[in-house]
């Protein structure tokens, strides 16, 4: 140990009255629910003279360290509602702990630490600390803080669970500055701005290892690439000054070698370099200077430097690893910046006057700015993307246009607290920058594709967290050739091979196949085959660069009116759907479905109708190259189970069955079960005399389920959309409740509750008599005693959209 004197600390424990302020009165600005890009959401007030601001991500809580008020600003991350705790004279910085939860404040004047415990009324315990305290650093793991105090010249550790000072590490004349953590290794580095040097301090003794030279006149701030152990200071010198200009010092500290990086050897030049961030992933360290018109880049291999143009008045700089993006005060124009370390994509969104300080909050990619003269805290979304920090379930969509189309993106977030999600698109031309989306607890939402992007082919990504949302898509066109509605839900995998039951090519009906990669590195080959009742055609093999679409047009390789197709790729996984446009047989409007990953010898499908105008057709595909499959065919109806034909199919050739030559009901559902694994879909076409012509396609489902949910949903604007619950169990009753998620919250009818449904029967649920004139309706079905259902919905549009009804499965 280097003498640390022990202090007996002084501890005032007190209770201190907090004001909450409701979000309404801390908003400046309204919180949106979209936002494109780099995007301000909002401006919460907080104390005078902000100068400090820290996240502590465990509890999507923000500090502020007001310096004027003497107090620092608790901000929720969720609501934005504010609350100011009284803390000791001109807090300087402010750090956080998850576990314990705390908040270490230094406050400058009164030579002290605040410790704050965050209950809802919080406790304060005050611990007094060498003259000067400028800077805090945390290590979580061994749940200690240590202190860089300018004026006596210190570092003080103090123990975060007990608040008892363990040392103090003398740097007398010194001047202890900026202080940084290695967890990795244990070590503490602080800056020595007298000195013109850093301190390397052993977190285990206290000792110090090394002092090292800073190489410039004021060693400003300090990082450390935690994975390869490399220091890097910056220099900031106040003028040009040729015996010591502005550059940046990096140190391997498994060897103490140094590496002097000198921006202008002349010291003709004065840059104020104000702030260092080291890219981890990549092995870069990023420099920004106040003066310095370029955002400097530093390779920690080579040590090799290139100068990116960056603007001037840059104070700080922060790094997402995971999302790719820098971010960066910009004091001058009231501006945090923003580049992708992928491609340098720029972008700004504006805050307050006078942002001099960030910090990160990396699980939900939001930045909240401190504005120093504006006295207000500015929250900031970043770009979103495929690499979604914090994401837990990823949604694919192949399929989508937004020329000639109304394509909507519909997400539905079933959980009962909070969530986030990024809307991504890709198209032939390459990837479009993600939206973000907020989603309430059982909530609904709708997102138009057409105001983010526009093009022919339009594939979507869709990435969530901390809670998954589940999507749908939907598109409408009243254009001759393309006319109708139809509806995709979400692939939750990529796959390498995958399996297209429906397609029509022949009298004047259209079927397009869509094959997209949203992998962000990989490009796939992709091989395409059509299965037909005349054996199969196979099309050239084509590449499929990362975050890009492919359309292909079945009538250009094929024309038959049963066609299935198979999508296999290598190099990386692939998602593909099916869209057809109808114009044969006196049918009309459009169809669509993912495509089927997993062959299985058990299919089933909740939707189907054979009265009243709507035909029914089952369409089964056989992939095996060699084997024949037999399949038998059961439907379900409003008052049971009927038997249905046995099929026979060919290897590498389709199948079709229409349900109205075996029974006619308007509640069928279906089950084929086969020898061998196949694929199975649905198709029903509708001339109703309400509902006029239509048709929808649903892929099957190989198993039932205890909990279905069905995400689109509309009962507004001449839309009426029904919920079609099939019990399978030809033996045993069940029972269901539904329920009905809006963008308002959870709907749960004291009629649809307790819901018994007989062996082998199919019902309807008409969603418009329980959640009437809803444009955003998400159905859940839950089994509340049974062996599992299969659940579907249709929705029928209108004639202002296109009229046609859509249908599908749930998830």
């Amino acid at each position: 140990m280097a003498g640390p004197r022990q202090l007996k600390s002084k501890m005032l424990c007190t209770f201190v009255m907090a004001v909450v302020l409701l979000p309404t009165a801390a908003f400046v600005l309204a919180r949106a629910q979209t936002a494109q890009g780099l995007a301000t959401l909002a401006s919460v007030n907080v104390g005078e003279s902000p100068v400090a601001v820290t996240v502590d991500e465990a509890r999507n809580k923000i500090y502020v360290a007001n310096a004027q008020s003497g107090t620092v600003s608790e901000i929720d991350g969720s609501t934005l509602s504010r609350r100011d705790i009284q803390v000791g004279i001109w807090p300087r910085a402010v750090a956080a702990i998850d576990s314990p939860a705390r908040i270490l404040v230094a406050n400058y004047i009164s030579n002290s630490i605040t410790i704050i415990t965050p209950n809802p009324t919080p406790l304060t315990t005050e611990i007094p600390v060498a003259e000067g305290p400028v800077d805090i650093a945390v290590n979580k793991t061994t749940k200690k803080a240590y202190v860089a105090s300018i004026q006596t010249g210190a570092v003080t550790v103090i123990d975060i669970p007990t608040a008892l000072v363990d040392a103090v590490i003398d740097f007398p004349f010194q001047g202890p500055w900026d202080i940084e953590v290695n967890e990795v290794t244990n070590k503490v580095l602080v800056t020595l701005q007298q000195a013109s040097a850093f301190a390397v301090i052993d977190g285990a003794t206290n000792g110090v290892d090394n002092v090292l030279t800073s190489g410039g006149q004021w060693p400003y701030k300090i990082a450390v690439n935690k994975t390869t152990n490399t220091a890097y200071v910056v220099n900031h010198n106040f003028g040009p000054q040729p015996s010591l200009p502005d550059n940046i010092m990096a140190t391997d500290l498994n060897t103490s070698t140094q590496t002097l990086i000198e921006l202008d050897p002349s010291g003709t030049q004065s840059m104020l370099l104000r702030d260092v961030a080291v890219d981890e992933v990549a092995n870069k360290a990023y420099v920004i200077g106040y003066l310095k018109i370029e955002l400097v880049v530093i390779d920690g291999t080579t040590m090799s430097v290139s100068l990116i143009p960056f603007g001037l008045t840059h104070a700080s700089v922060l790094i997402h690893q995971g999302a790719r993006r820098l971010y960066s005060t910009n004091v001058g124009v009231g501006t945090l910046d923003e580049m992708s370390l992928v491609d340098g994509h720029r972008e700004s969104s504006l805050v307050g006057d006078q942002p001099w300080y960030a910090a990160l909050d990396e699980t939900r990619n939001a930045i909240y700015v401190a504005n120093r003269t504006s006295n207000n805290v500015s929250v900031v979304v970043g770009e979103c993307g495929p690499t979604l920090p914090g994401s837990v379930h990823s949604s694919y969509l192949a399929e989508g246009s937004t020329i000639n189309f109304d394509e909507w993106i519909v997400l539905a977030n079933p959980a009962s607290t909070e969530t986030r999600a990024c809307v991504s698109y890709f198209t032939e031309n390459g990837y479009k920058t993600g939206v973000w989306l907020t989603l309430a607890p059982n909530t609904r939402m709708s997102l138009r594709a057409n105001d983010s992007v526009l093009s022919y082919q339009v594939s979507a990504r869709v990435d969530s967290g901390p809670n998954p949302v589940f999507v749908e898509r939907a598109m409408y066109s009243t254009m001759p050739g393309l006319y109708g509605a139809h509806l995709g839900k979400e692939a939750e995998i990529t796959s390498t091979s995958w399996l297209l039951p429906e397609g029509v090519s022949a009298g004047g009906t259209e079927t397009w196949v869509l094959v997209s990669n949203p992998n962000t590195a990989l490009t796939p080959t992709v091989t395409v085959q059509f299965l037909t009742a005349f054996g199969p055609v196979t099309v050239p093999a084509f590449s499929l660069p990362p975050l890009t679409r492919r359309s292909l047009k079945i009538s250009s390789y094929v024309s038959t009116f049963e066609v299935s197709t198979k999508v296999e790729s290598t190099g990386g996984g692939v998602v593909a759907e099916r869209a057809t446009y109808l114009a044969h047989s006196g049918y009309a409007g459009s169809t669509e479905s993912p495509g089927i990953s997993s062959y299985s010898t058990t299919w089933y499908a909740a939707e189907g109708s054979t009265a009243g105008g709507f035909d029914t057709w089952i369409l089964l595909a056989n992939p095996s190259p060699s084997s024949t499959a037999n399949a038998n065919i059961t439907f379900f109806t409003s008052t049971g189970p009927v038997s249905g034909p046995s099929i026979v199919i060919p290897p590498l050739s389709r199948r079709t069955v229409k349900a109205n030559y075996y029974v006619t009901d308007f509640n069928v559902a279906t089950r084929v079960v086969a020898n061998i694994p196949i694929a199975a879909e649905r198709a029903m076409y509708a001339n109703h005399p309400v509902h006029g012509k239509g048709s929808s396609t649903g892929e099957a489902v190989p198993s039932p389920s205890n909990s279905v949910l069905l995400v689109e949903g509309a009962t507004a604007g001449g839309f009426e959309t029904w919920t079609l619950v099939a019990n399978p169990d030809t033996n045993a009753s069940q029972t269901v409740n539904v329920k009905y998620l809006t963008s308002s919250g959870l709907v749960a009818p004291s009629a649809l509750q307790g819901i018994v449904i007989a062996p082998g029967q199919r019902i309807s649920i008409r969603a418009n008599d329980f959640v009437p004139n809803n444009f955003t309706v998400s159905a859940k079905v839950e089994v509340t005693s049974g062996s599992g259902i299969v659940a579907e919905h249709t929705i029928f549009a209108p004639a202002s959209l296109a009229r046609d009804m859509t249908s599908g499965p749930g998830l």
